[in-house]
């Protein structure tokens, strides 16, 4: 039987460097519309979740999730591990795919070629940062509903606990994890967006209709530093 996945989108609204980025817009979409349409081209949409926290700065992102129908789960929100293991106690999914919310542009065809490994295979996590060789924000983490719940909270430290995925590379040697590396040449690109001037260029890219919603990666990469 093939096993239930869901893709996880973390988002906060928090963000020191640019406060509220994934709720900033772009043409008529904002951020976390760019990107939930874009993993719809890979993933049915009723299975797509945004992960937040219930913190009151939040607030704002859930109406958001409410008037577009988006999916979500609320949780801690410094303890982004417990935020994660406490939506698996809830939901009936066999495995999760970690996406941030930064990555507005994220390669539908990669999350796609991810997930047909993952079902393949038998692997605990099958990544694409371990080690990292695709450009910023094409970052996509496939990980094992056993394999997660199974780890006691109580090892993890603070940084552990923060970031999600870190205490399994950090002990690599006890998991099955499968690094997907990048075959293309993308010259460190970056299309994670994390500051003022990562929105600007996302902004001016879309406002010069230089890529859209549907852009391949190919086109991105290509158009992408073009833009002043």
């Amino acid at each position: 039987m093939s096993k239930k996945i869901c893709v996880c989108v973390q988002a906060r609204l928090s963000s020191k460097r640019l406060p509220e980025k994934v709720l900033k817009k772009v043409n008529e979409l904002n951020i976390l519309e760019l990107l939930t349409k874009r993993l719809s081209k890979a993933r049915d949409p009723s299975q797509i979740y945004i992960l937040t926290s219930n913190d009151k700065s939040d607030n704002k992102l859930v109406k958001f999730c409410q008037s577009k129908g988006l999916k979500f789960f609320r949780g801690d929100l410094d303890n982004v591990y417990k935020r994660y293991r406490d939506f698996l106690k809830i939901n009936n999914y066999q495995a999760l795919v970690r996406i941030s919310a930064d990555s507005p542009l994220l390669d539908d065809k990669i999350l796609k070629r991810m997930i047909n490994l993952f079902l393949k295979k038998n692997y605990d996590i099958v990544t694409n940062v371990f080690p990292k060789t695709f450009p910023s924000g094409q970052s996509i983490e496939i990980i094992d509903r056993k394999c997660f719940l199974g780890l006691q909270p109580n090892k993890l430290n603070k940084s552990q606990r923060e970031h999600v995925t870190k205490y399994f590379y950090e002990n690599d040697k006890f998991y099955k994890i499968f690094n997907v590396t990048c075959d293309y040449n993308h010259l460190n690109i970056k299309l994670s967006i994390d500051s003022p001037d990562d929105f600007d260029k996302l902004k001016k890219n879309f406002l010069f209709n230089r890529i859209n919603v549907d852009s391949s990666i190919d086109e991105i990469l290509q158009k992408w530093n073009d833009v002043k």
